[in-house]
């Protein structure tokens, strides 16, 4: 009866984002704006089921001056996001992304904001504990395209956690830091690539006398590449390498919660750690006979480890990689294009991990 539930709001999700898109002219170069906003399902079982509800506004910032040329400018966002779910979490946010000139700037930012409640498992008790999470951040970062498809820039980040096990009591940590960005993208498509390769390396530098509580730097660095097998944009293949560093000083609050945010098939409530790597990969067929080639599914696995700093419940982490556990994952999903010339997908993954629960996931970008 749930399943029957879950693909009934789709149905309605999917027929819903046609409606508001219907007068709009999708094309290759966005000689129109666009507006989509699509609701959707989404379930883990900390969070339990919950619906999201994301918003899309698409529009050519540069007002049709590059749309003729052979290197097409990708669309502008400006977008938000909302999630409510059965036990009380709720989040939001909203952002925009900006291709200026012949896609030689890139600007982002956003404002994000949620009060997570879920639980955590102490090992030591042998049982889960609720917990919050309440977040507020802010981000900003302005990037120049310096040599073919390489971009260098940088930004500011800000952000407020307050976390609060029912054993402890609340940990409040704020932080303001520097970024640098360093990132190489040869994708077609910025949505949902058909070809190309995507490096994005992100460093932050948390610092006190930025007016923050703690001396932290973080590094990240995210390795794609996107493939149509037999050089059919039907039948896809992408593999992604991931990784996210503390070097220095740790604060608990930063750890990486191995399903939060990144892997599926992970609730976050397990598995944490001051450093990740991950290895995914996934195979994508549209099938061209259903919905006019709106309409296909996806496969995907991978594997990823997490160790080094302190865990914020007091469970004892791997202090390096070679004693970290592998945390493996296998999943699957449909997907369905909104907005077809754009390739623009809304997706709905189930996944399957260590901790052997099942997670789905709901979006309108591709997780690889």
């Amino acid at each position: 009866m749930r399943f029957l539930l879950l693909a009934l709001i789709l149905l309605h999700s999917m027929t819903f984002a046609q409606k508001v898109q219907r007068d709009v002219k999708a094309t290759s170069g966005l000689d129109d704006k666009q507006f989509v906003i699509v609701p959707g399902p989404s379930y883990m079982p900390s969070t339990k089921l919950g619906l999201d509800l994301i918003g899309m506004y698409l529009f050519d910032a540069n007002d049709g001056k590059y749309k003729d040329n052979l290197r097409p400018v990708p669309p502008s966002i400006i977008g938000a996001f909302g999630k409510i779910t059965t036990n009380g979490t709720a989040m939001g946010a909203i952002g925009t992304k900006l291709h200026l000139g012949e896609d030689k700037w890139r600007l982002t930012g956003g404002y994000l904001e949620g009060n997570i409640l879920s639980q955590m498992f102490q090992a030591d008790l042998e049982r889960f504990l609720d917990t919050s999470n309440k977040i507020r951040a802010v981000v900003v970062n302005v990037n120049r395209r310096v040599w073919k498809d390489l971009f260098i820039g940088g930004g500011i980040i800000w952000n407020e956690v307050i976390f609060k096990a029912d054993i402890n009591p609340a940990n409040y940590a704020s932080n303001t830091g520097l970024k640098f960005n360093l990132f190489y993208d040869s994708r077609d498509n910025t949505f949902s690539p058909t070809s190309g390769f995507y490096l994005n390396t992100r460093t932050n530098f948390y610092r006190e006398n930025l007016g923050g509580d703690d001396n932290i730097t973080t590094l990240e660095a995210t390795l794609s590449q996107y493939i149509s097998l037999a050089g059919n944009s039907n039948h896809l293949f992408s593999w992604l390498f991931d990784s996210s560093f503390n070097l220095g000083d740790t604060n608990p609050n930063y750890n990486y919660n191995y399903g939060s945010r990144g892997p599926r098939g992970y609730t976050g409530k397990v598995y944490e750690g001051a450093n990740m790597i991950r290895f995914e990969g996934e195979y994508k067929h549209y099938f061209e006979s259903i919905m006019n080639g709106k309409f296909g599914v996806a496969g995907f696995a991978g594997v990823g480890f997490v160790f080094g700093g302190e865990s914020r419940v007091g469970n004892e982490i791997p202090s390096d990689l070679f004693e970290a556990d592998p945390l493996a994952h296998i999943g699957t999903g449909i997907r369905y294009k909104v907005l077809p010339k754009q390739n623009l997908n809304s997706r709905v993954d189930i996944a399957y991990g260590r901790e052997k629960e099942f997670t789905m996931y709901f979006a309108l970008n591709e997780a690889i």
